[in-house]
């Protein structure tokens, strides 16, 4: 095998030695206590006095369940079900819990609660692509004014550092952190905080909205910014990744890359962010041997089927939730009664409807419209149409109801994955039936045995109720069954488990890389960087500078000399040569450079990519100053253009810029936001300010059309983010550097500071040069703590006036 298709698996696998940190909103298992806290307050309680029981979740709780199948040790972090603010009953319940290998966090009651309404009143209905708007939306028993509290954003932040702080002090000696859905979207940020080099993976079990809803959330950056602190983050499908990459594009201005294996990544601050597409699933194995094995199911089955008689069962369990559709799904079957009358009193709809993690009053609400609408059914064709329970639903009858179902209905509006439709077909086995999906649930596009509806389409729904009660299974959706069938036995929740922790521990930091904290409070970021990065010592450049003979000295000028206020003024839709302003040097800076230009060791370089013109005005005055106009394109030089103005280029040709004028100008007028800059040895087609899906697009067919229209002319295309520039084939600011280096013998020392990606190639050219002799001191430093091909760092363009100050000092 080639070996770039070799992977090492050992470097990545876990071993018993190994612990992962599981972060999700519950525990696996819920406390409860044994006595009513409200009579007995100061009752003192004893570890027998609570009873531990596991959640009816099914991730979180299956990953518990399989934690000894995981090749590694597992421990969990969330919420154990109960409020405790005594310090003695924490103690109690985290020695209890700690036999379950669960950490429990006891958050106070007030933000605790505040933190739950922005999670589902806000967070649950966005992520689902739902916006409440106007004052109707405020339901009762919420205390806040205004359309978003800022406290509830305040209390999310808490709660999530809360999480994460539990998981960084657990003693397990481990670096590997799994977060899982979207109430702890920020713990990324704080894991990272604590732990710069700790390998984070984030899973979001929900949906990713449209780019356009989402950028309504107030704090949309900051939880974008966060999600992106971990080293890979998973989602159930690729539809709900590519709504997370439009946004990290349009508001971050962040594009993806793909990479060797099916890996998709994102550049953030010098880190390569992993992103995965794989969607949970059920332990079938298990199931089929539970459903075989354990009495209590069979006796429950018996009931249901007994309680029923003959009737055909559509089954249906789903959470107490609008977004469930169980208002549309009874109002189908009222409508498939009323016009298949055949139906009537041979059918019957179970209906499970259990609550969702934050039961509160609309959920109460909406559990007695849907008995009133039950009722009424029932009021109309006669009792025994539907049989609706709202309450909490335990596994064994859960599935005991998916074993006697001869269909399986969802009616959801929208939903993340939902795995029922796994579990029945699970519990049918090889007998094959009808399995009625919304087209808006995750697993419809999954099952190739199950029919998909939209629930808002009503007739169409009793259409398909109609056509499972009265056909038997086809051939063909027997032969799709059974191909469901195989691809669920083949792919487990372990398996699910086992694949995320390999890819988090591929996608984990290299450790050969420097990884600093910039930033305050919540704005702080983890950057990569270089491990021979850091900040310039400027006694070290000074000492060397003093020793040494023959100097080198390479300065960018805006960002570096002088402030980054460049500003390009142009007619929208218009190609006319653009004007600039900019920053021209304080007399302070061109006094040094003076003093630094006289003295005969010393070559001072200053590079714009401006025009001849425009540093004439600037540094004119200074004398023996190496100018180097549009990148190194010009250049006047006392020691090697005689003081002239002299074209580097391979060739002063340019027939070439009228080609790409018309053709620029074109797509300018077609793409809305966007603009030519004449740049006298470039033309570049700007698309920062365009939509940057479109803009995109367009820049990519506009540079596809360049190279194909100046073919064999000396000219090279180059893609950047937001540009389109076409320049000269040979002409950049390394290139010139390269020219310089070959005509300059014996170079004892080299300071070279600029602060943009164009100076980048400076760097790498001063690093790869091969010199004659001994190897000079070089200083590359880029202006800013960003990732960088320079070995230094200055904090800004004041510490460069500073380093020249010093410079010419003594």
């Amino acid at each position: 095998l080639p070996p770039e298709l070799v992977e090492p698996e050992e470097l990545y696998e876990l071993g018993e030695d190994d612990t992962v940190i599981i972060l999700s909103f519950e525990l696996p298992v819920k406390v409860t206590r044994l006595w009513d806290i409200a009579r007995e307050p100061n009752k003192v309680p004893r570890e027998e006095d609570y009873a531990v029981r596991h959640t009816n979740q099914l991730v979180v709780p299956g990953l518990h369940k399989l934690r000894g199948a995981l090749d590694c040790q597992v421990k969990f972090v969330g919420y154990c079900g109960i409020s405790v603010t005594d310090e003695n009953e924490k103690q109690i319940i985290s020695n209890l819990l700690d036999t379950f290998d669960c950490l429990p966090v006891f958050p106070d009651p007030i933000p605790f609660r505040q933190y739950i309404q922005l999670c589902y009143r806000w967070l649950s209905p966005l992520f689902h692509s739902i916006i409440q708007i106007g004052e109707g939306n405020k339901r009762p028993g919420f205390d806040d004014e205004e359309p978003f509290d800022p406290q509830l954003w305040a209390s999310y932040q808490s709660m999530n550092k809360l999480w994460a702080e539990a998981a960084t002090q657990c003693e397990a000696g481990t670096d590997v952190y799994w977060v899982h859905d979207y109430h702890l979207l920020l713990a990324p940020h704080y894991i990272n905080r604590k732990s710069k080099s700790a390998n984070v993976g984030l899973f979001l079990h929900c949906p990713f909205p449209n780019v356009d809803l989402f950028r309504c959330l107030p704090f949309r950056e900051e939880i974008l910014r966060a999600m992106l602190c971990s080293d890979l983050v998973g989602f159930h499908f690729f539809d709900y990744l590519r709504h997370f990459l439009t946004a990290c594009k349009r508001l971050l201005a962040i594009d993806h890359q793909f990479a060797l294996g099916g890996f998709m990544n994102l550049d953030y601050l010098g880190r390569q962010v992993t992103l995965r597409i794989g969607h949970v699933n059920v332990e079938y194995t298990t199931m089929m041997r539970d459903l075989k094995e354990r009495p209590d199911i069979r006796k429950l089955s018996n009931d249901i089927k007994q309680k029923h008689g003959d009737r055909y069962i559509f089954t249906s369990i789903d959470r107490c939730d609008p977004l469930a559709g169980l208002s549309l799904k009874l109002r189908a079957f009222d409508r498939f009664l009323s016009e298949y009358t055949y139906a009537q009193n041979r059918v019957v709809l179970l209906q499970y409807a259990y609550p969702p993690k934050s039961a509160g009053y609309e959920a109460l609400e909406l559990g007695a419209d849907l008995m009133q609408q039950a009722k009424a059914i029932n009021d109309r064709y006669g009792p025994g149409h539907v049989d609706l329970k709202v309450c909490a639903v335990a596994p064994e009858e859960k599935w005991a109801a998916l074993k006697v179902a001869d269909a399986l209905i969802d009616t959801s509006i929208r939903d993340g994955l939902n795995l029922t439709a796994f579990e029945y077909m699970a519990c049918r086995g090889s007998e094959p039936s009808y399995v009625i999906l919304s087209e808006f649930t995750g697993c419809s596009s999954t099952l190739s045995s199950a029919t998909r509806i939209n629930p808002w389409q009503i007739e169409e729904v009793a259409k398909q109720l109609d056509m499972a009660m009265s056909n038997s299974p086809s051939y063909t959706l027997k032969e799709r069954w059974d191909r469901d069938q195989v691809y669920l036995s083949q792919n487990s929740l372990e398996t699910w488990a086992k694949d995320f922790l390999y890819d988090l521990r591929r996608a984990r930091k290299d450790t050969n890389r420097v990884y600093l904290q910039t930033g305050f409070g919540n704005t702080v970021r983890v950057l990569s960087l270089d491990d021979s990065f850091r900040r310039l010592d400027f006694d070290v450049a000074l000492k060397s500078f003093r020793k040494r003979g023959c100097r080198l000295l390479f300065f960018d000028h805006e960002g570096t000399l002088a402030p980054d206020r460049r500003r390009s003024t142009f007619v929208p839709g218009g190609t006319q040569d653009l004007s600039a302003t900019g920053s021209p040097p304080s007399p302070a800076v061109l006094e040094c450079l003076s003093k630094l230009a006289a003295d005969p060791q010393n070559l001072v370089c200053i590079f714009s990519g401006r025009d001849q013109n425009m540093l004439e005005d600037w540094f004119g005055g200074v004398p023996n100053l190496t100018l180097c106009a549009e990148h190194g394109f010009y250049i006047k030089s006392p020691k090697f253009t005689d003081t002239k103005w002299q074209c580097r280029g391979p060739s002063q040709d340019v027939s070439w810029k009228k080609i790409a004028s018309k053709l620029m100008s074109q797509y300018v007028k077609r793409t809305q936001g966007s603009f030519v800059e004449n740049k006298g040895s470039a033309l570049v087609f700007q698309y920062r300010n365009a939509d940057p899906d479109f803009g995109s697009w367009q820049a990519k067919e506009l540079a596809s059309y360049l190279k194909e229209f100046l073919f064999g002319m000396p000219v090279a295309v180059v893609t950047g983010k937001g540009y389109v520039e076409c320049r000269l084939a040979g002409v950049s600011k390394g290139v010139t550097v390269t020219w310089i280096l070959h005509r300059i013998e014996d170079v004892d020392y080299i300071l070279c500071i600029g602060d943009d990606c164009s100076d980048e190639e400076m760097f790498q050219s001063i690093h790869k040069f091969n010199y004659t002799g001994q190897r000079p001191d070089a200083f590359t430093v880029t202006v800013g703590k960003k990732p960088s091909a320079a070995h230094y760092f200055v904090n800004d363009y004041d510490d460069v006036s500073e380093l020249l100050c010093a410079l010419t000092c003594g």
